[in-house]
């Protein structure tokens, strides 16, 4: 595993957040401190991608209870594909299971594997085989279909 440090913009990307969401929950404590580098900019670590994913999960477990209730089927699909990225950026390898075990999964979730695989991983790590995998996969679904 990679020793990795993510910008703002990064971060605001991966998550779907805006910078005044990621700038609030900074203000207010929810993140762990942040480094800058020489010239001011922010520097997020594993530590900030773990803090998000878990505040992001809390609100979409509440999200995927209402649509449960609404029998909404698109909607579980999406709240369970944003649920299991999330496991998977706090470093729990089980959320790459649950992504592959799902019926389709879109084309941003894709390229954030891709980009969380190349900036956290080496090649020859057993996770970076794991997520090629479930690259190759599910980006069969999207090319072909």
């Amino acid at each position: 595993m990679k020793d990795n440090t993510y910008s703002t913009a990064e971060v605001c990307e991966m998550f779907g957040i805006s910078k005044s969401t990621l700038f609030r929950w900074e203000r207010e404590g929810l993140l762990p401190p942040i480094s800058r580098d020489i010239s001011g900019q922010r520097l997020y670590t594993q530590d900030h991608l773990i803090a998000i994913s878990k505040r992001q999960k809390k609100q979409l477990g509440k999200q995927f209870e209402s649509a449960i209730a609404a029998g909404d089927q698109n909607g579980l699909l999406q709240i369970s594909e944003a649920l299991a990225l999330r496991k998977f950026f706090e470093g729990d390898i089980t959320g790459l299971y649950e992504l592959a075990e799902l019926p389709t999964v879109s084309a941003d979730a894709i390229r954030q594997l891709m980009q969380i695989g190349l900036d956290q991983y080496i090649p020859s790590d057993p996770i970076f085989c794991e997520i090629i995998r479930v690259l190759w996969e599910h980006s069969r679904e999207i090319c072909n279909g």
